[in-house]
């Protein structure tokens, strides 16, 4: 399947998503990786945790 793709995106000078104006020019690996963290932002800092009560016998 993929080879077809590429075949036909080579036959028609764009890629799938360009000509269904998804996008208008080819991702590389790196503008797909800012996209995922852009997505993800960095979790903040956690706060101390509650100190828990012994428990005596």
């Amino acid at each position: 399947m993929a080879v077809v793709l590429e075949l036909l995106a080579e036959r028609v000078g764009r890629r799938p998503a360009m000509a269904s104006g998804l996008i208008d020019r080819v991702m590389k690996m790196a503008d797909v990786v800012a996209l995922i963290d852009a997505a993800n932002p960095v979790p903040a800092v956690r706060g101390p945790y509650k100190k828990t009560a012994e428990i005596s016998n």
